[in-house]
């Protein structure tokens, strides 16, 4: 009886090592499942499809776009209880906080952000808007007058936009980053155009805000991109992409160096269209941006997730999962459920 016993014990304890040491991977990346990331980096960009990504591959001298890094890769259904195609301040909203009750009204905050549920006490946030006016943002979140409000405490937002209110504050990169709650207008945009750019400005913000403790939560919110699609300036719109993946290189890099960190893509309001086919169709295209045939905005939106937790958001599900995909860790596996015990 001893004897069986003892043969049990070195048979699984073998099995325990040969387990330990095969290297789990994800996309061919070596990746631990079910790590928790201890701090999570956003960036939605508003009109992207994964069907623009030849405008990177095909039409720059890039030999590796940022997307192709990616972990993981998914799609998501974009509709809320009230629009098939909502508008993508609407479902980015739904992406932070899992709510598909976008009424474009003061209620839509009446619902925490991911971020206010990290943790035991919560973590901060430092957002940076991109395309949109004021008021359009997440600062409507601090202009209601709510019982709960769940963005005053716990978020920074800074806005690449021009403000005619004489009582804003102001940020200028690097040289000026405020990193307490409220919201900050950037002293460059307060001409005709912006003097500072998104990956400049994203740069030092981040740089500056992740020093502060229980800051684990940095995105970047753009609009600009779905407005010079919808203006059909792709020459503009392939640019601006070009700064996009740059941005998302560098968050990239930093988790590289950091692999307790998740990265995150999302987009939503994808705006379709069709390239040329091949040939002279497609050099006009390269040179001139013409023969785009333009389509219906998408009914689905993209992700694309690399770091800690990225396989929680490989497959097929609703924008107003990611929160609760974002926050779910599965427990830990005991040794009776690894081997059928």
């Amino acid at each position: 009886m001893i004897k069986n016993r003892l043969t049990l014990v070195v048979i699984l304890g073998m099995l325990l090592i040969l387990s330990c040491s095969r290297m789990n991977t994800i996309n061919l990346q070596r990746h631990t499942f079910g790590e928790p990331p201890q701090k999570i980096i956003w960036l939605q960009v508003a009109g992207l499809s994964d069907e623009h990504l030849p405008l990177l591959k095909f039409s720059t001298s890039l030999k590796q776009i940022s997307f192709e890094r990616s972990y993981c890769a998914g799609k998501m259904w974009a509709y809320n209880l009230y629009s098939l195609r909502p508008k993508a301040h609407d479902n980015f909203l739904s992406q932070i906080s899992g709510s598909k009750n976008q009424k474009n009204s003061c209620s839509d905050y009446d619902y925490p952000p991911f971020w206010k549920n990290l943790g035991k006490s919560g973590a901060l946030a430092g957002i940076l808007e991109n395309g949109l006016e004021e008021g359009q943002g997440l600062d409507q979140a601090f202009q209601c007058k709510s019982e709960q409000n769940f963005y005053s405490d716990f978020t920074i937002i800074w806005k690449m936009t021009r403000t005619r209110s004489p009582d804003a504050a102001f940020f200028q990169a690097p040289i000026n980053i405020p990193l307490t709650a409220g919201v900050y207008f950037d002293k460059s945009c307060q001409q005709e155009s912006c003097h500072s750019g998104l990956y400049e400005n994203a740069k030092q913000t981040f740089e500056s805000f992740i020093k502060r403790p229980f800051a684990n939560v940095y995105l970047v919110r753009d609009f600009e991109y779905e407005k010079l699609l919808q203006k059909r300036e792709m020459l503009k719109a392939r640019e601006h992409l070009l700064e996009i993946d740059k941005l998302h290189t560098f968050f990239l890099d930093y988790q590289k160096a950091n692999p307790n960190v998740l990265v995150l893509l999302t987009s939503t309001a994808a705006l379709s269209f069709e390239f040329p086919e091949q040939g002279i169709a497609w050099e006009e295209f390269d040179k001139k941006g013409k023969n785009i045939v333009f389509r219906q905005t998408s009914l689905m939106s993209s992700v694309f997730a690399t770091g800690a937790l990225s396989e929680n958001f490989c497959g097929l599900f609703e924008e107003s999962e990611m929160r609760d995909r974002i926050l779910k860790v599965p427990p830990p596996l005991n040794f009776r459920d690894m081997y059928g015990l």
